[in-house]
């Protein structure tokens, strides 16, 4: 059956979309493929990285693994760590540089620790012996306690041991109450067997007393009880006892220092006293006589300024009755030199008068 030609131009069409559509799908798929391939090319890069790091990390690790083995070594022969801290450090090393563990090192670490312990143990039971019974352990005691720590036994086991035997509990209070005595006096008092007496040991020391002088010691001749300024070894009662003795001694020093005092207060007063009633005497007797003294001086000064005043009016008296004669003297021969100017100054005028009129009289009018 014959196609008309629209059918066939509608069939060439859709061909030819089908033909782009498989050409972008196969573009796309081959988008999607490269970014896979780059992707795992990235991926594989990366690990081949990590590779590499932990390569070298690994490497780094296995290169210092003696020379961190040996120091932990070091560590435990000197105390420094135990055995099974320096065991988990070397398993640490191993885990942190994925290196395989080596059994002679992990035994090595254990020998290590096996050569000290001797000497760890016997520092740890003299430190204990020491601290619990208040003596060093014996040679016999170190040995024993050193083999059973050999045999597992820890130190807290040895101390229970110790705190279990007679001689720690002779050295312990039996009660509370004895502990509370041995507190408070200072003891106890132990005898020959390190048993108990019951007595307690205090010292009354004499640095705490009063004190008086030598002269005051004479003065109220007092004795001091002979525990004092020493150790007194008694019951509580006893102790108790000499306690209050030394009260008693304390407040009889204490009464007798302010008693020898209140005398030697009173004779200074009483001194003082008169040293001030025989000052006052002999400030009033100068008194008086500086007040004579003072008048005496005093009149002297005013005869002495009167008769002063009046030589100084005789004086001036004396001149001004000079100076009047030699102003009346002056006045005398001022007057006599005027006169005599006088006549003379009248004598020429009647000459020249005279002299005058003869000249008018020789001429004829």
């Amino acid at each position: 059956m014959g196609m008309d030609m629209g059918s066939i131009v509608m069939m060439m069409m859709m061909n030819d979309q089908a033909a782009q559509t498989r050409a972008e799908n196969q573009r796309a798929l081959d988008f999607q493929n490269r970014i896979i391939s780059e992707a795992q090319a990235e991926k594989k890069a990366e690990q081949d990285r990590i590779t590499q790091k932990e390569a070298v990390r690994k490497a780094a690790g296995e290169a210092g693994r003696g020379a961190y083995i040996s120091n932990v070594k070091q560590r435990v022969s000197s105390g420094l760590i135990g055995e099974e801290s320096a065991q988990k450090l070397i398993q640490d090393y191993y885990t942190n540089y994925d290196l395989t563990p080596a059994t002679d090192e992990l035994t090595g670490i254990t020998d290590a620790y096996q050569q000290f312990a001797p000497k760890k143990h016997a520092a740890e039971l003299s430190a204990l012996y020491q601290r619990t019974l208040g003596r060093p352990a014996t040679a016999d005691e170190l040995t024993e306690k050193q083999s059973q720590m050999a045999l597992g036994r820890t130190i807290g086991d040895i101390e229970q041991d110790i705190q279990a035997s007679t001689e720690y509990k002779k050295q312990r209070p039996g009660s509370a109450f004895e502990a509370e005595q041995e507190a408070r006096y200072g003891g106890p008092v132990l005898d020959t067997t390190g048993t108990r007496t019951g007595t307690y040991k205090y010292n009354f020391g004499a640095t705490n007393l009063p004190g008086l002088s030598e002269d005051l010691v004479k003065q109220i001749g007092v004795t001091a009880p002979s525990f004092i300024g020493k150790e007194f070894i008694g019951s509580a009662e006893e102790i108790e006892g000499a306690k209050q003795a030394k009260n008693n001694y304390e407040t009889f020093l204490y009464n007798s220092g302010l008693t020898a005092l209140k005398g030697n207060l009173d004779k200074e007063i009483s001194k003082y006293a008169q040293d001030q009633e025989t000052e006052r005497t002999g400030k009033t007797v100068k008194g008086q006589i500086d007040v004579e003294d003072i008048r005496q001086k005093g009149q002297k000064l005013i005869s002495d300024f009167a008769q002063l005043e009046e030589t100084k009016r005789t004086e001036k008296v004396v001149m001004g009755q000079k100076d009047v004669e030699d102003i009346r003297v002056k006045g005398q021969k001022e007057i006599t030199e005027q006169t005599i100017k006088g006549d003379i100054r009248r004598n020429r005028e009647q000459q020249a008068y005279g002299l005058l009129q003869g000249v008018v009289g020789s001429f004829n009018f």
